[in-house]
């Protein structure tokens, strides 16, 4: 039995609580079906889940299994697709409902198991053609015929040189069904380490991300990490290279719990190097995408920032001089400079920057503003 029962999982839950309705997110990243938490992460989620907003929450619908749609154009507001509606059934046919003698207010169809409104018809619909195998032409027809009637209704909103909707263009295009991305850690040499050590660290990225990464690297003085990634383009997944001496995976999955992004301003801190010195970094803004991640048994997490206005004070230098930070001694391609605008540190992968054994405390802590950058700084010093 698939362990996917329900049609419908939400990234939040509205409850009652201090006298009002409030969106809730889970403390551990899992999803909620009907408003009661479940065990499914979304990366779980099969891909005919589609991400939308669902009776006022961000979630997935299932677009598997549906037997019938019927499309509901409103009519009576200047609005295309807000006001729509598209009944959804997963078995059996949506059919008309008897009129009541009474005259009193009814539910016009029967048969249907879901609603979707507004932006997210389109999604479902796709959904519904990929893998439902539905046909969607007729529907898709009544979407053109709704267009037409806002233009020739409301001209003054909805005439050619104020808006221009293709419908066409809207089932045409990739589909995407809203999934975040999947996450790998690849596994480098640690160049935070003595010179005369050798030991391995793991950075994490989207396959878009470590592909970006892989090109950046000499090809010859990386040719095993660089045939070894093609060789896993090609389809074959346990492919190896070797590490600080060691023959060990270059991509493993890892399971993405959460997300979040961050922008903090004026920082300053002491970085402590492998050898007890001390540099003094300061910047000026740095934006961070944050992820949780699950790898192996450890939550982690992860930080890829960009920063702005980075420098360095040491020893070495003058009591009030600041050096910029526009070199690194890492792990060649991890960190990047950017002066198109104004200098720029930022990296390309994602490094882990603290680890959790409870997956709680990891998720309550993406929120937190206290994120250590030290894992910038030792790519960006190294062993000096």
């Amino acid at each position: 039995m698939s362990r996917f029962r329900n049609n419908l999982y939400t990234v939040e839950a509205i409850v009652f609580r201090d006298h009002a309705h409030r969106y809730i997110r889970s403390d551990d990243g899992t999803l909620f079906s009907n408003d009661r938490k479940t065990k499914i992460l979304v990366a779980d989620l099969p891909e005919w889940y589609v991400y939308g907003r669902y009776h006022k929450r961000f979630g997935y619908m299932s677009t598997k299994g549906i037997t019938d749609l019927r499309y509901v154009p409103n009519k009576f507001t200047n609005h295309y697709l807000k006001d729509d509606s598209l009944y959804v059934a997963y078995g059996g046919k949506i059919e008309d409902a008897p009129l009541p003698n009474t005259g009193a207010f009814y539910d016009r169809l029967i048969g249907y198991d879901d609603i979707v409104w507004g932006g997210e018809i389109i999604s479902v619909l796709r959904g519904a053609q990929i893998y439902s195998n539905y046909d969607i032409s007729s529907i898709v027809e009544q979407l053109k015929e709704k267009k037409e009637w806002l233009v020739n209704e409301y001209p003054d909103e909805f005439g050619p040189e104020r808006w221009d909707f293709d419908v066409d263009a809207c089932f045409s295009e990739p589909f995407d069904n809203g999934h975040p991305q999947k996450y790998y850690a690849i596994t480098l040499d640690n160049y935070f380490t003595p010179s005369i050590v050798s030991s391995s660290k793991r950075y994490y990225g989207t396959l878009q991300e470590i592909e970006s990464f892989i090109d950046s690297l000499d090809q010859d003085q990386f040719s095993e990490t660089v045939n070894a990634f093609r060789s896993f383009k090609k389809g074959k997944k346990a492919v190896t290279h070797h590490v600080a001496y060691a023959e060990k995976p270059l991509l493993e999955p890892v399971t993405l719990i959460s997300e979040n992004y961050q922008s903090l301003k004026e920082r300053s801190w002491d970085f402590i190097n492998i050898w007890d010195c001390i540099y003094t970094m300061k910047l000026h803004t740095v934006f961070m995408d944050i992820l949780l991640i699950k790898d192996g048994d450890e939550y982690i997490r992860c930080i890829k920032p960009k920063i702005y206005g980075f420098c360095y004070h040491s020893n070495a230098h003058a009591e009030d001089h600041w050096e910029p930070v526009h070199n690194a001694w890492g792990h060649p391609g991890i960190v990047l400079f950017d002066d198109r605008k104004e200098p720029t540190v930022l990296t390309s992968l994602f490094l882990p920057e603290k680890k959790f054994s409870d997956v709680k405390a990891g998720v309550d802590a993406l929120y937190s503003e206290d994120i250590s950058l030290d894992p910038v700084c030792e790519d960006i010093f190294a062993d000096g």
